[in-house]
Order: structure tokens, then C-alpha cells, then sequence
């Protein structure tokens, strides 16, 4: 038996590696029959167990201002408000809309934001499980799936725009598979479509546009080597894609051009710099092929996806055209933003670990080869033991971040352990149904892991883990047994770390400490509806009563970054923003008491200090202050009001 951590069919892809390796016995044969007779049978069960879980904890937990902001901008949709050119809309503006149909369809409060999100969640896991088929045995294909579900709403059930981005990001992985089996460019279309579904939702859907013009260019190298004749070509091309990755790098340096550390240059730019470099790598390697040729396969390739880019977001303009808001939406998605590097930058880590494991990665499955093969089992049972033994030791705080080392710098590694696999293996004949798959996985891992920028809070890690974990999953599969197993016992592990660890953690500790939270309480106000915690819990119910036996008028004041106020008072907001940063501090001050004024404001609240703003200005303190001389302290917040 091969035990060699190092074997590698790598001529053959994972699905035809199983069917060549089943195919001599009798037994596995009818194994195979059964499977494809009831396979509809057990995916099915395994969606509905993952659906149920997901369920279970639709209504746990919150951060107050995320869901404010969510609910607030879903309610001024509805109030007939343009996002954007009538209020400061955080993201692109289509989850307010999905939002507000929401409240229409469940009733107007938290959770029925959740209930759409576990909806999206459910026609994800399909897509999920269909890309994990294709490039794995059944076995890991399922303990994959079960791995994402764990590792996405579960882990925090607010309805984010980075799930969506998640979401779509999957669903155009998929239709990218399926172009690949049928060569049907109606799937390029398809996958335009959910890269722009992605941007509407959160404009971040950029990356996956990113990474699918990356696998296409990849797709296109393939295609031009397969169909080389020998007949003398140039290089226009090549220098062309040359210059394009190094525009490409270029770009991901601007991106993070204020914060560059050993650790941002590992997590965000090592990855997708390790992609381009592999596509120039591979463009000088092949024979030279004529330009004209090149450039009429590229056109047939991407003019598909770009027409399914480009009308959802077409239909999307017109309510801005039509009221010429054009610029009030190019300057809330594209300049507004920029605020939140200075306001809401958090930093990753990981650059050392990065090192220490690929390093690990390299030296230990060629020391491996030393041993016996009864000595490498041995390793591995010890190896295997020690990983199922993390869900329980994690209760120690060393274990625990120990543990959240690999998932730390999982995305970066998968990135990179591709563009080593297919560089080392561009020989190997495989075509798309193999190294076109890791390609296309690794490139949209790279590029959706930049959803961690700015914020590179552990919990971010989840908006792109399952692709990385389906990534893996793709490399794995491509190498010997011993890989599949310890991917296996791999993937057990951190489901069960998931479950028993992650889940029971607040979002606040969710890697950083293995401190159980106590959102159990219910939120009880008509608009709540979600498990908080005990001080949550009273103080929002005693705030929300008393301001709105205090105000005399449908509109309040509340900040800064308390957007949840509004939404849980059902008192509309007289400015237009949710959090204080994005608004404009030229003349801020007369211009909110103007606003109160002119709607009759009798009661206002004031946070004690924002989570990214900050407290409140000097002056415009003293004035709250003066025209609402009564007050109560409740909780961090100060309600303050005039008879």
C-alpha cells in the first residue's frame, strides 16, 4: 500500500482517478452503481441536516451596529429613499433592497433579514457540494460540505453583504465547472451574472471578476497549447499578459498601499502575485501562437462573461440615470469607502506561519520517504490523533490559538500550494478537468480572501474559507492516499472544532479566545426577535421604551454608529447617515441641529462612544446638551430629551 505522503496519480483527474480505481473490483463496482442509483438520496439528507443546523442558530447572538445598519437602510428603501443619492449606503445598495423584500415577505424585524440569508444558504450548499464532487471521492466531497456549512452562518448568522459575496462567488465557481464539462458558453453567461448579483450586493464582488478573468486567461493558455501546429507565431500576446499581471500586482500594492507589512504582503498580495506569476510562467514556456488567433479565443471566452457582467448592473443604473444620482452612487461605492481604512482598518497576521507551515508542507513528505512504510502509518495515526484531539484541548487557551494558526493562513497557503502544484505539473495532460478546476479554486480563493481588507478580524476569515477549503480539497485529491486521509481526518477536526468551539463563541472572541458567550436572551421588542445578551437584552428594552415615551416626533437622533436605535424604535433618522465617519464634517454641527429642528426632534441618544467614530464632536455635545437639557443614563447610552 502507498503510504508516501509524496504519491501522485498526476496524470489523471480526481473523478477518473475513482473510476479507474473502482473499476477492476466487483464489489466496488456495485458500490459505484448504488451510489449513483441513491446519491440524490444521501445529498440530500446531507443538505437538509446542514439546513437544520444552520436553523438552529439563525437567531443567536448579534453586533448591534451591523444589524442597525442593515435594518435601518432596508427601511429607508422602503420608505421610498434611493441608496446612495438619498442616504449614505454602506455597501453597493442591493442588499438593502433583498433586505426590504425581507421585511414585506417575513414581517419588519432582525430576524427576518436571517431568514432570507438561511434561504441563500440553502441554494448555496448544493453549489458547493457539486464543485467538491467533481474534484474528490464522495467521502471527502461530503465531510467538505459539512465543513463549509460550519464554517459560514453558523459562525455568525447576521445577513452581511460578505455572505452573499460568498455566495455568488460559489455559484459562479460552479458555473465555471460546468463550461468546463459541456463547453457550453451559456455557463460563462451565468457566471457574469453572479459576479454581478456579487457587486450589487457589496462591491468586493470586483474580486471574483478578478478571479474569473484570471481563469479565463488560464482556460485560454490551455486551449492555445493544446492547438499549437508548430507554425511559426510571435509574442504579442505574451508581452501583452506580461504587462497585464504586472498591472494586476501593481494594483493589489495600491490597494493596500498605506498598510504594507510582512503580514499584508503574505495574506493579500502573495496569493493572487503567485497566480499572475504562474500565468506569465506559463505564456513564455509555450510555443508562440499567432496574435489574431490568441486574441479571437480570448473574445469568444470573455465577451460571454462580460455580457452577463454587465446587464444586471446595467438594469441596476437606471433608477440613477433617471434622477442623475450617477455621481451621489460612484461616490458612495467607490469614495466613501476609502473612510473605513482609517476608521475601521484592522491589520492581519500570520506572515510567520505562512513560512513556518510551507516550509513544513516541503520538508516533511520528502523526509517521509526515509521511513518505512509501517513507519510513515505510524506518523500518520499520530498525526491523525492528534488533530481529532483539538476540538477537546482547544478548551485551553494555548490549544486554542495554536489551532486557529492554520486557519489563519489557510488562504494564502491554498493560493500558493496551486501555483506550485501546476507548475510542477503543466505536463501532465490533465487539461480542464483537472488543473483548469485548481486553477479556477485557487484563483477565486486568492482574490475573495480580499474581503478581509481592511477589517482582518478572525471571524473574516470565514467569508472566503470555504473556497480555500475546497481548494485544498482539489490538491489533496490529485495526490496520494495518505494526502486523502489526513485531508480527511484534516477536515473531521476543525468541523468538529467548528461545532464545538467557534459556534459557541461571540463574534467578538471568534479566534482570539476560547470564551463561550451568553447570548441567550431574548431581544423582547416587536422588531428584535433574536437571542442577545442579558445586559443587551434590558438595557435596548428600557432605552427603546423610554425614548419613545420622550419623543413627541417620528424622527429621533441617535449616534454615533447607533443605527440600531432607529431601527429598533421605529423613529426615522432626520440625517443620512448610519455611521458618523462617512459624514461630512464641514459644517456638521449646524447642519444636524437644522435637521432636528425642522422635524420637531424632542428626544435624542447619544452613544458613549462609536465603535469607529469615536465620541461625539465638542460642539455638537455642548448643543445636544442645550436644547435637550433632561437625561438618563441607560446602559452606554445617554437619552436625553425636552419636555
Amino acid at each position: 500500500m502507498t503510504t508516501s505522503l509524496d504519491a501522485s496519480p498526476a496524470g489523471v483527474s480526481a473523478t477518473d482517478a475513482i473510476a479507474s480505481a473502482s473499476a477492476p473490483s466487483p464489489e466496488t463496482g456495485g458500490w459505484d452503481d448504488r451510489v449513483k442509483r441513491y446519491g440524490w438520496v444521501f445529498a440530500l439528507v446531507l443538505w437538509a441536516a446542514c439546513v437544520c443546523y444552520a436553523a438552529l442558530h439563525l437567531r443567536h447572538g448579534w453586533v448591534p451596529y451591523d444589524a442597525g445598519a442593515l435594518g435601518e437602510s432596508a427601511q429607508r428603501v422602503l420608505a421610498g429613499q434611493l441608496p446612495h443619492r438619498d442616504f449614505d449606503e454602506i455597501y453597493t445598495g442591493g442588499l438593502s433592497y433583498l433586505n426590504a423584500l425581507s421585511f414585506r415577505m417575513w414581517g419588519t424585524s432582525l430576524v427576518a433579514m436571517r431568514i432570507t440569508l438561511l434561504i441563500a444558504f440553502a441554494l448555496w450548499l448544493p453549489a458547493v457540494y457539486s464543485i467538491a464532487r467533481r474534484v474528490a471521492p464522495l467521502p471527502l466531497a461530503a465531510a467538505v460540505t459539512l465543513l463549509a456549512a460550519s464554517w459560514s452562518i453558523p459562525v455568525y448568522p447576521e445577513a452581511m453583504p460578505s455572505w452573499y459575496n460568498l455566495f455568488f462567488a460559489t455559484f459562479g465557481v460552479a458555473a465555471l465547472f460546468s463550461y468546463l464539462d459541456d463547453g457550453h458558453r451559456r455557463w460563462l453567461v451565468a457566471a457574469g451574472v453572479c459576479a454581478a448579483l456579487s457587486c450589487l450586493i457589496k462591491i468586493v464582488g470586483l474580486y471574483f471578476v478578478g478571479a474569473a478573468l484570471l481563469f479565463l486567461l488560464y482556460h485560454d493558455q490551455d486551449r492555445a497549447i493544446k492547438g499549437a501546429t508548430g507554425v511559426s507565431g510571435d509574442r504579442v500576446v505574451s508581452v501583452l499578459l506580461t504587462v497585464a499581471a504586472v498591472a494586476f500586482d501593481a494594483a493589489l500594492l495600491v490597494l493596500v498601499r498605506d498598510h504594507i507589512t510582512p503580514d499584508v504582503l503574505v495574506q493579500f498580495i502573495l496569493p493572487g502575485a503567485a497566480l499572475s506569476a504562474l500565468l506569465v510562467w506559463r505564456e513564455w514556456r509555450a510555443p508562440p501562437t499567432a496574435w489574431r488567433t490568441r486574441v479571437a479565443g480570448l473574445t469568444r471566452l470573455g465577451l460571454p462573461f462580460v455580457a452577463g457582467l454587465l446587464l444586471p448592473i446595467a438594469l441596476a443604473l437606471i433608477p440613477y440615470a433617471a434622477s442623475g444620482s450617477l455621481g451621489a452612487l460612484v461616490n458612495g461605492v467607490f469614495v466613501l469607502p476609502a473612510r473605513r481604512l482609517s476608521f475601521a482598518y484592522r491589520g492581519p497576521r500570520g506572515a510567520l506561519a505562512f513560512v513556518v507551515l510551507a516550509a513544513a508542507g516541503l520538508i516533511v513528505p520528502r523526509a517521509a520517504r526515509a521511513f518505512s512504510a509501517r513507519g510513515r502509518l505510524e506518523a500518520e495515526i499520530l498525526l491523525a490523533i492528534a488533530l481529532l484531539a483539538v476540538p477537546v484541548g482547544a478548551s485551553i487557551a494555548v490549544v486554542y490559538r495554536l489551532a486557529w494558526i492554520p486557519m489563519r493562513v489557510m488562504i494564502p497557503l491554498a493560493a500558493v500550494w496551486a501555483a506550485w502544484h501546476l507548475a510542477r505539473r503543466a505536463d501532465d495532460g490533465s487539461g480542464d478537468t483537472g488543473n483548469s478546476r485548481i486553477f479556477l479554486l485557487a484563483a477565486a480563493t486568492a482574490l475573495c480572501g480580499l474581503v478581509r481588507f481592511p477589517f482582518a478580524v478572525p471571524n473574516y476569515f470565514f467569508y472566503a474559507g470555504s473556497l480555500a477549503a475546497l481548494t485544498v480539497l482539489a490538491l489533496a485529491s490529485r495526490r496520494g492516499p495518505a494526502w486523502r486521509r489526513l485531508t480527511g481526518v484534516c477536515v473531521v477536526a476543525y468541523l468538529a472544532f467548528a461545532v464545538v468551539r467557534i459556534h459557541s463563541s461571540s463574534v467578538f472572541t471568534i479566534g482570539l479566545s476560547n470564551r463561550t458567550d451568553n447570548q441567550h436572551a431574548a431581544l423582547p421588542l416587536p422588531r428584535g426577535r433574536i437571542d442577545v445578551s442579558p445586559h443587551d437584552s434590558a438595557m435596548y428594552d428600557v432605552l427603546v421604551g423610554e425614548l419613545r415615551a420622550h419623543s413627541r416626533s417620528t424622527y429621533t437622533y441617535a449616534g454615533p454608529d447607533a443605527p440600531q436605535i432607529y431601527f429598533l424604535s421605529g423613529l426615522r433618522n432626520p440625517t443620512r447617515t448610519l455611521f458618523d465617519f462617512f459624514d461630512d464634517p464641514v459644517g456638521r454641527t449646524p447642519r444636524i441641529l437644522r435637521e432636528l429642528d425642522e422635524r420637531g426632534v424632542t428626544a435624542v441618544v447619544i452613544n458613549a462612544r462609536g465603535d469607529f467614530s469615536g465620541s461625539l464632536t465638542t460642539s455638537l455635545a455642548a448643543a445636544l446638551e442645550t436644547r435637550f437639557p433632561l437625561h438618563e443614563q441607560i446602559g452606554r447610552f445617554t437619552l436625553r430629551w425636552r419636555e
